[in-house]
């Protein structure tokens, strides 16, 4: 850090889940962090409060009793994000160290899990016993509601000093970040052994100020138990 004070970020936070009648399942989750963070933005003592916040809601249903075994699913994640360049607190959700994919593949890769309003649907069905073909797509907002002449945080900066990608600020007014589309198709060769392929597509929103251009991907896998 800047100042030679070491970040001190709390989180605590709460799950609720339930299987209200079967193959469904729900959960609701929300955290809050506090402490303070070394930032530059706050000039009388370069130190500045962290409070942020987070909240997940899950919904997942398999029909399990229906021809090709059809399951369906539906998130809505929020992560808190700085408000303004220049303010003494900050607002924006810190990741530590998350283990989720939430939204689609390459999103996920593009975007910091900071700053965030997302929702997701996906959904799944077997059309054979061994293959699972399934399905997925986000729309991604920034959290905060004007983003004025903001940029996008990185992933490991949370004081409004550094942007997320260096040449391409936040246009004023504009929040929507993109949506993606992913596909994917796994094939239980056999109990230890699984190949699987998957195909993203990531459209970037008219929040991005400089040239867009969908990115896409396609990436096979083996994974293999022993």
């Amino acid at each position: 850090n800047s100042n030679g004070k070491a970040d001190k970020v709390n989180t605590i936070g709460a799950l609720v889940s339930a299987t209200p009648i079967d193959n469904l399942r729900l959960s609701l989750e929300g955290a809050f962090q506090f402490g303070k963070t070394d930032g530059a933005s706050d000039t009388s003592t370069n130190y500045n409060r962290h409070k942020a916040y987070a909240f997940q809601a899950m919904v997942d249903y398999l029909l399990a009793k229906v021809k090709f075994t059809p399951s369906i699913g539906a998130s809505y994640t929020y992560l808190s994000g700085n408000k303004s360049a220049t303010a003494s607190r900050e607002d924006a959700w810190d990741p530590m160290f998350y283990d989720q994919t939430v939204g689609g593949n390459i999103s996920n890769a593009l975007l910091a899990f900071t700053d965030l309003s997302m929702f997701t649907l996906k959904g799944s069905f077997k059309p054979m016993e061994d293959v699972t073909i399934s399905g997925l797509y986000s729309y991604i907002d920034m959290a905060h509601e004007k983003a004025g002449a903001w940029v996008y945080n990185s992933s490991n900066r949370y004081d409004g000093t550094n942007r997320y990608i260096n040449s391409a600020p936040i246009r004023e007014g504009k929040t929507h970040l993109g949506d993606e589309l992913d596909a994917t198709i796994i094939y239980d060769y056999t109990e230890d052994v699984q190949f699987g392929l998957t195909a993203g597509m990531f459209l970037p929103g008219k929040a991005w100020d400089v040239e867009k251009q969908k990115a896409t991907q396609i990436i096979g896998t083996m994974k293999v138990t022993f």
